[in-house]
């Protein structure tokens, strides 16, 4: 109730405002200018209540949607960071058996994401052709003494 009647002096101080000055001013070319500035003060006080209305503030609860954003930004960067790390992987493995002159066949990564966010190989296995079926033990050692990777070789 205090709020109203605080508008309501509100309103009755800006009329007299406008009474007081619109005796004050001159007749003449600048009357209707002074008119329209006392009108849109007079229409401002009037209106003035509504506008602090208009601030009540609306929240709402988008916490589980950004989560899920989050969720799914943090998943597949972890994918990401995994390819990146079995591609590096097959590379590097690729490179060593160069050196003893087997092309592998197919290099399979197998990874996973622990808790701390690291990423650690679970298995590794090679694939080369049957003719070199022979030197199995040659390539897990080279990759072992050369990457530090225990690995499975099959044709």
């Amino acid at each position: 109730m205090s709020e109203i009647t605080g508008w309501a002096s509100a309103i009755c101080f800006a009329a007299l405002a406008c009474v007081m000055l619109e005796f004050l001013s001159p007749s003449g070319k600048m009357e209707k200018m002074v008119r329209f500035v006392l009108s849109a003060f007079m229409l401002c006080a009037l209106f003035k209540p509504m506008l602090d209305i208009s601030k009540i503030k609306f929240e709402f609860d988008i916490s589980k949607k950004n989560d899920y954003k989050v969720s799914g930004i943090k998943k597949g960067l972890e994918n990401q960071a995994m390819s990146i790390a079995a591609s590096n992987i097959e590379k590097l493995v690729e490179n060593e058996m160069e050196k003893i002159k087997i092309t592998p066949k197919k290099i399979q990564v197998i990874m996973d994401t622990s808790d701390v966010n690291s990423i650690s190989i679970n298995r590794l296995i090679i694939k080369i052709d049957k003719k070199n079926l022979d030197r199995q033990e040659e390539v897990k050692q080279l990759v072992y003494k050369e990457l530090g990777l225990v690995v499975e070789v099959t044709s």
